[in-house]
C-alpha cells in the first residue's frame, strides 16, 4: 500500500505532459494555418501587382471554391451600390459562370486544359482582391453617376480600373498559355470584350 501513490503521481504528470503537448501541437497547427492564409493572400496580391504567376498557386478545388466565395462577397458588395441584393448576386454568379466558360474554352483550344484549376483560381481570387482594393473608387464613381456629375476625372478613373483589369488578365493568361506578352494581351482583349458583351445581354435580361 505504501507504493500506490507513485503510479498515481506519474500518471498525473504524464497527463499534464500530454495535455501540454497537445496544446502546443494545436497552437502550432493554428500558426501554420494562419501562415498559409498569409502566403496565399500575398500570392493573390502579387498577381494583382503583376509580380506573381498562377503556377505559384496550388491546384486545389477547395482554394478555387474559397476564391469564388470571396469574389461573390466582394462583387455583391460592389454591385449592391447600384442594384438590389438578389440582382447583385445574380450578376456576380453570372460573371463567375462566364469567366469559367471563357477561360475553359481558351485553355482547351490551346491544349492547356491541365492548367484550368490554377488559372481560374488566379483570375477569380485576384478579381476579389482588386474589387476590395478598388471599392472606394467604385463608391465614388457610383455617387457621381447617381448625382449626374460624371466628368473627365471620373472617366479617367474608370479607364484606369479597366486598364488594371486588362493588365492582370494579360499577365495571368500569358503564364497560363506560355505565350509572349502580346499574345496574352490579345487573349485578354478578346476575353474582356466577350465577357462584357455577354454580361451586357445578361443584365438586359435581368432588367438592369
Amino acid at each position: 500500500n505504501g507504493y500506490s501513490p507513485k503510479p498515481i503521481c506519474l500518471t498525473r504528470r504524464s497527463r499534464k505532459r500530454t495535455e501540454n503537448s497537445d496544446r502546443l501541437r494545436l497552437i502550432g497547427a493554428r500558426r501554420q494555418k494562419a501562415l498559409n492564409y498569409f502566403v496565399l493572400a500575398r500570392a493573390f496580391l502579387a498577381l494583382a501587382l503583376l509580380r506573381g504567376s498562377p503556377q505559384n498557386l496550388p491546384a486545389s478545388g477547395l482554394l478555387l471554391g474559397v476564391s469564388a466565395f470571396a469574389y461573390l462577397i466582394m462583387s455583391v458588395g460592389a454591385y449592391v451600390l447600384r442594384f438590389s441584393i438578389p440582382v447583385a448576386l445574380a450578376v456576380s454568379l453570372a460573371e463567375l459562370a462566364v469567366a469559367t466558360v471563357l477561360v475553359g474554352a481558351t485553355l482547351t483550344l490551346a491544349r492547356r486544359g491541365a492548367r484550368l484549376l490554377q488559372t481560374l483560381t488566379a483570375l477569380i481570387g485576384t478579381s476579389a482582391v482588386m474589387t476590395f482594393l478598388s471599392f472606394p473608387a467604385y463608391s465614388w464613381l457610383n455617387d457621381a453617376h447617381e448625382a449626374g456629375v460624371s466628368g473627365p476625372d471620373h472617366r479617367l478613373v474608370a479607364f484606369l480600373l479597366l486598364g488594371w483589369s486588362m493588365a492582370v488578365v494579360t499577365h495571368i493568361m500569358r503564364h497560363a498559355l506560355s505565350c509572349p506578352p502580346w499574345v496574352g494581351l490579345g487573349v485578354a482583349l478578346g476575353y474582356t470584350i466577350l465577357s462584357l458583351s455577354i454580361m451586357n445581354h445578361i443584365m438586359q435580361g435581368l432588367g438592369v
